[in-house]
């Protein structure tokens, strides 16, 4: 019984990230950016990947308790999405060098329950 409400309690909860996520379009490309200043904005980080193809959004992650920036975001990018990677990591941006890489996808790992990162490649 404690494993059937486990799994149940799973579904529900890729039931609800998959309701609350925006839907992405399959040629659409996650690229993670590490390294960035805690100022760093949406508008300078588009404007900055927007030399290698067209941005389609960006998002940058905040801590849940104070709100500050946690220094890493995600651009999802179409087409120059591999040159972005290539041109970006490295490179400096508002005084700092990027790390730049294609997003890893999540996948449920059966035995704790949690959400895990691996790796893919292009």
């Amino acid at each position: 019984m404690r494993n059937k409400n486990r799994f149940l309690a799973i579904g529900i909860l890729t039931c609800l990230m998959a309701f609350h996520l925006p839907c992405r379009s399959q040629s659409e490309t996650k690229i993670y950016v590490g390294n960035l200043s805690y100022d760093a904005t949406q508008i300078q980080i588009k404007e900055f990947f927007s030399k290698y193809g067209v941005v389609q959004d960006v998002q940058i992650l905040s801590d849940r308790e104070t709100g500050r920036q946690r220094g890493f975001a995600f651009v999802w990018m179409g087409h120059g999405a591999r040159e972005a990677v290539e041109g970006a990591d490295g490179a400096m941006f508002n005084g700092r060098r990027l790390n730049v890489n294609r997003a890893k996808p999540w996948r449920l790992d059966s035995d704790t329950g949690n959400y895990r990162s691996y790796i893919s490649r292009w």
